[in-house]
Order: structure tokens, then C-alpha cells, then sequence
């Protein structure tokens, strides 16, 4: 009886709407990466306006439909809009040689890079593959990475030839460093992350004092320099010890999100100030005020609980705009496989009749774009707590545009399929 009362006020407050269904609700007539027709596209401009970071943010790792989505709107937003740089939810290292190879125009490294250093869940995904082609083709669209987390098997191949050429280039010898050198081949291997390896104290200490002189002599180096290599390099070492002492020795509540947040802002004031900026990674790291969302679980977000997204929209205000997606119907993967690679399949629940997306989906559009940020739509859209499942394709209540920007609907969801010649 409740959920039919619940169904009824929906329907009634929806049939007093001053104002037309297509004037917040924008059709999409297509997600795959091979349309670059963008005519559909184009009120996402007006929506987007002179932001300088797009968050485009995915339920779930598994939602194949959401990828492509996304490969299509990085080549609208680097073709139409001017943005230039896309910033992956990945090891900065693996995202530095993966630039460094793709500006030489050296094939060879620059698929070994994406398929070693990037997260596997997009690097061999089938979905994602035209995102990798386009972007060896396009000289003027960069690529980097804002994770925090530092391990990874291609950073643990190459990060000590790459720090031994860099300090020759400083005139620093590598020598007078050991305990950094020889803890950071612990800390980029992933085995010694699974086996929960932390050093003895006077091992910490000493790999703490001589970061700290490193990234002290590089700080004062780049006082004088606007050498990019020593920028990058510099972020990088206060990346490691940020991680290394706020989150990964000492488990720091938050303390991911606020090193990413930070990794973000560094991109966009420092390292490319002139550039606009793409992120792209899971929508849980990107939105806003999530202690206002009602989780209708027993997980909830605690007053207090932060993201890269809430606090980087604290530092830029209106030079950020959030997107994330979402679904009415289809099948995701979840769960990791024996490969590492990714996710077994698993259907979705149907979007229940009060949700959004039942909303969306009743218009009868396979794809459509809400704008939450510009758009002075219905009261009970903007301002009143509504059912949507943009996180983890999990129903959540919330006032969504106080969470994030805009909204892209995917009718069904197709799972996110393995590349066959990655496997």
C-alpha cells in the first residue's frame, strides 16, 4: 500500500510540472565511440559553459555502455570544446610513460604502456579501445594520471631506470638514497601491497628523511625551472608520501580521496594551468556532499566524509562540471576474475517505478542527458529527495543536483567485455 501511495504522489507531482518533459530531459541518439556526428551533443556546451574539468564519472568498473559513452563524449568535449588533456583514474608513473611514448610517436611502448599501466578494467577493455586509438592519433590530447595509489607491475619494471636518468640529470646520486630506493621497490610492487608489508620503524624513518630531502631539493630546483619532467617528478615523490604515510601505513579515513583531490588540483593550477581537463574514473570519487545521500542501506555516508570531487568543487567553484551515468536496465560485471582482468557478468535489477530512470525510460529515449547544474527544472527534480542509481547502480535517495552535474541515461547496460587480443 505504501509503494502505490509512494507511485501515486510521484505520478501527481510529475502531472503538475509547469514545465515540459524535453526541457529537462535532452535525447541522445547515440553512445558509440564511432559517432562523431555530434549534433545531439551539443546541449552539453551550454550545460558544460567554460568549465575548465569535466568529471566523467561510471557506476560501476563493469558497465561496458557507460565506457563507450564516455570514449564518445572525451572525443566531443577534445573535438568541440577545446579540452585537451584526460586524466585517468590510474598510477601517475604508468601515466607519465605512457605520454612520454605516445609524444614520440613510439607504438610499440605506448600499447604496452596502456596495457600494463593502465587500470586493466578500461586498458584491455573492448569498450575502451577506441579511446586508445583515437588518442595516439591526436597530438594535442594529453594524457595523464591523478590516482594516489602508486603500485602497479609496470611501475615496479621501470621506475628505477627512469629515477636513475632523472637524477643524473640533477646531478643527485642515486647512492646517497637507499633506503628510498630500496623501500619504493616494495611499494610499487603490488605483491608486497597484497602481503600488507610495512617497514620497521627505523627503515620508515630513514626512507621518510631522505624523501623529504628529495622532494625539498626539487622544490627548490623548480623555483628556477619550468622543466616539466621536474614538476611531474616532484608531484610525484609528494604523491608517494602522502600515500605512503596517510593511507597506505596508516589507513586514513578518506585519505585516497583528499591525496587525488590534491593530484587533481596540482594538474590544473600547476602543471597545465592553460589546459581543460577530462577526468575520468569512478563516480564515487567524484561527487559532491555524499553524507546528503540517503543510501536506503545499512552503508551510509557519515556526516563529514569527503571526495577528490568535493574538494576540488571547494577549490574551483564553477569551473567544474560533474557527470556521471546511470541505467534503467541491463547487465553489468562484478567480481574479479582469476585473470585479474575484470568481472564476471551479472544482471541488473530493473529500476523500480519510482526512480528516475523509470522516469527517463517511460519517455520512451534509449539515451538521454539531464542537466541538474544550469537548468531551473521541476521542484521535484532540483530541490526535493528523488530515487537514482548514478553510484554502484544501487537506489539511493537525494537531492541529485546537490550531488552532482548532470546525468547521462543509458537505457540498458551492457556488460564490460574483454579485448580478445588482450587475452
Amino acid at each position: 500500500m505504501n509503494q502505490i501511495k509512494a507511485i501515486l504522489l510521484f505520478l501527481i507531482v510529475l502531472s503538475c510540472s509547469p514545465e515540459p518533459v524535453e526541457d529537462f530531459v535532452i535525447p541522445i541518439k547515440s553512445i558509440s565511440p564511432n559517432d562523431i556526428e555530434f549534433s545531439d551533443l551539443q546541449p552539453l556546451k551550454k550545460a558544460i559553459g567554460n568549465a575548465r574539468i569535466v568529471m566523467l564519472g561510471e557506476q560501476n568498473h563493469g558497465d561496458g555502455s557507460s565506457i563507450a559513452a564516455r570514449v564518445r563524449l572525451v572525443k566531443f568535449l577534445h573535438e568541440e570544446m577545446g579540452f585537451n588533456t584526460l586524466a585517468m583514474e590510474s598510477q601517475m608513473f604508468s601515466g607519465k610513460m605512457l605520454q612520454d611514448h605516445k609524444l614520440a610517436l613510439d607504438t610499440g611502448n605506448y600499447w604496452n604502456d596502456i596495457r600494463f599501466g593502465i587500470m586493466k578494467v578500461w586498458a584491455h577493455s573492448e569498450q575502451c579501445y577506441p579511446l586508445w586509438q583515437y588518442l595516439f592519433e591526436k597530438p594535442n590530447l594529453k594524457i595523464v594520471g591523478f590516482d594516489s595509489q602508486i603500485e602497479d607491475g609496470h611501475t615496479r619494471h621501470n621506475f628505477k631506470p627512469r629515477l636513475n636518468d632523472f637524477f643524473l640529470k640533477l646531478k643527485l646520486d642515486t647512492a646517497d638514497y637507499p633506503s628510498l630506493f630500496d623501500v619504493l621497490a616494495k611499494l610499487v610492487d603490488p605483491r608486497y601491497l597484497f602481503a600488507r608489508w610495512k617497514p620497521e620503524k627505523k627503515m620508515k624513518d630513514r626512507f621518510n628523511q631522505e624523501l623529504n630531502e628529495v622532494i625539498e631539493k626539487l622544490r627548490i630546483e623548480s623555483q628556477t625551472s619550468t622543466n616539466e619532467e621536474l614538476k611531474f617528478y616532484l608531484r610525484w615523490f609528494i604523491n608517494v608520501r602522502d600515500q605512503t604515510n596517510r593511507s597506505r601505513w596508516s589507513e586514513q579515513q578518506h585519505a585516497r580521496d583528499s591525496i587525488m583531490a590534491d593530484n587533481i588540483l596540482w594538474l590544473a593550477n600547476d602543471y597545465f594551468p592553460n589546459d581543460r581537463i577530462i577526468c575520468w574514473g569512478a563516480l564515487r570519487h567524484f561527487i559532491k556532499n555524499p553524507w546528503q545521500i540517503n543510501t536506503q542501506m545499512d552503508f551510509k555516508y557519515e556526516y563529514g566524509y569527503t571526495t577528490a570531487g568535493n574538494l576540488v568543487v571547494e577549490q574551483m567553484e564553477q569551473e567544474i562540471y560533474i557527470l556521471g551515468t546511470t541505467e534503467y536496465e541491463g547487465i553489468t560485471s562484478r567480481g574479479p576474475w582469476p585473470d585479474g582482468f575484470g568481472y564476471e557478468e551479472d544482471t541488473l535489477t530493473v529500476s523500480s517505478d519510482i526512480s528516475l530512470e523509470r522516469h527517463i525510460e517511460q519517455l520512451g529515449l534509449e539515451y538521454a542527458f539531464v542537466d541538474f547544474k544550469n537548468h531551473k527544472g521541476p521542484y521535484w527534480l532540483m530541490r526535493d529527495s528523488v530515487v537514482s542509481r548514478p553510484i554502484g547502480a544501487v537506489e539511493m535517495k537525494a537531492i541529485w543536483p546537490d550531488i552532482l552535474d548532470g546525468l547521462l541515461f543509458i537505457k540498458t547496460m551492457e556488460p564490460n567485455r574483454r579485448k580478445a587480443f588482450w587475452k
